[in-house]
């Protein structure tokens, strides 16, 4: 046989808990973890996350450089036809 997964003595040094307690804990438990699942159900919307992001200056300055090397090879194609 396998040993307990509480030793004995530990067990009964254990106040014991009426069963309304242990489902007020419980319940009480529940609501945490539904308010926090809500949470971070939030936080990791799309929307969300681009509205905290916003538009950083390095980003808008990658882009506009992106864009202008995309424009001027273009121009330079078109140029050569």
């Amino acid at each position: 046989m396998s040993a307990p997964a509480v030793p004995q003595e530990e067990s009964e040094r254990r106040p014991k808990r009426s069963i309304e307690e242990i489902e007020r804990t419980m319940a009480q438990r529940s609501e945490r973890l539904s308010r926090n699942l809500d949470e971070l159900a939030n936080r990791a919307k799309p929307a969300n996350l681009a509205r905290q992001a916003g538009m950083r200056p390095e980003l808008l300055g990658a882009l506009a450089g992106a864009v202008l090397v995309a424009g001027f090879l273009v121009w330079r194609v078109r140029r050569r036809r």
